[in-house]
């Protein structure tokens, strides 16, 4: 307690959570369909929305997301595309 005041527990700066973003790879066992590893493709205030190798959506919550994290997306991944060239000029 600060000045009469609670204070709140720092976030782990690097644990699971922080890698829980745009794709990062996630994998789960559903019970009678097996294990499957998808990627998430948003991340929301509260959940994330994974895109699994059988093509189908699943909203998972972040706290199971940063338990499901298996790797973190690449460098290559996280970059933005270049903008394309501006045009030529007509002759």
């Amino acid at each position: 307690m600060l000045n009469g005041h609670a204070q709140a527990a720092p976030a782990p700066a690097d644990g699971l959570a922080s890698r829980v973003r745009v794709g990062a790879t996630v994998g789960k066992s559903f019970p009678g369909y097996g294990y499957h590893r998808g990627t998430i493709i948003e991340v929301g205030a509260d959940d994330v929305v994974v895109h699994w190798e059988t093509n189908e959506h699943t909203t998972l919550s972040l706290k199971e997301a940063s338990r499901r994290v298996i790797a973190a997306p690449s460098r290559k991944t996280e970059r933005v595309a270049p903008a394309p060239a501006p045009a030529a000029a007509p002759p």
